[in-house]
C-alpha cells in the first residue's frame, strides 16, 4: 500500500517453481504427497502451459486483492507504505 493508504500496487512474480505431485489427485486420497506438495518438480516459466495460464494467475491475484481492499480486510496506514506477500496455489 501507498502512503495514501488507498493505493495499492499489484507486483508478480513470473519465474517460480511448479510443484507437481508424484500422484494424481483425488479427495479420497489422504497422503501428504498427494493433498499438498512441496516439491519443486520444475521452473514455472519451463512449463508449457505458463504463457497461458500466468494472466489469469495475475488477473485471479488482483481480484483477491480488490475484494481484500473493499471489504476492508486489507487496509492501508496512512503516512506509512507496507507490503503484503501472498502465495496463490
Amino acid at each position: 500500500g501507498m502512503e495514501d493508504a488507498v493505493t495499492w500496487k499489484l507486483y508478480t512474480f513470473k519465474d517460480g517453481y511448479l510443484s507437481i505431485s508424484p500422484n494424481k489427485w483425488s479427495p479420497d486420497d489422504l497422503a501428504k504427497e498427494t493433498q499438498v506438495t512441496i516439491i519443486r518438480t520444475e521452473r514455472i516459466t519451463g512449463w508449457s502451459h505458463w504463457p497461458r495460464v500466468y494472466p489469469k494467475c495475475k488477473a485471479g491475484v488482483a481480484e483477491v486483492i480488490r475484494r481484500g481492499v473493499g471489504q476492508g480486510k486489507l487496509e492501508g496506514r496512512p503516512g506509512k507504505r507496507q507490503f503484503e506477500i501472498l502465495s496463490s496455489d
